[in-house]
């Protein structure tokens, strides 16, 4: 599940043309974070996905499209 979902982050954080650290610096966390978060290396709250789709600026619809 957390692989599914960093790359459904990373695809909306692709379509917005945002890079890591411009997310990273959103949510006062660095690179390598997001980068974790994408490749399903970090677990996340839903306080923690609440930041961090807000910070791509796309909705919780969207980080869920099939």
């Amino acid at each position: 599940m957390k692989a599914a979902i960093g790359k459904m982050l990373k695809r909306e954080r692709c379509k917005s043309y945002s890079s890591q650290k411009e997310i990273g610096d959103k949510i006062n966390a660095d690179k390598q974070y997001i980068s974790n978060v994408e490749n399903g290396h970090k677990n996340l709250t839903i306080e923690q996905l609440e930041q961090i789709v807000n910070a791509i600026g796309c909705t919780h619809e969207d980080i869920f499209k099939l």
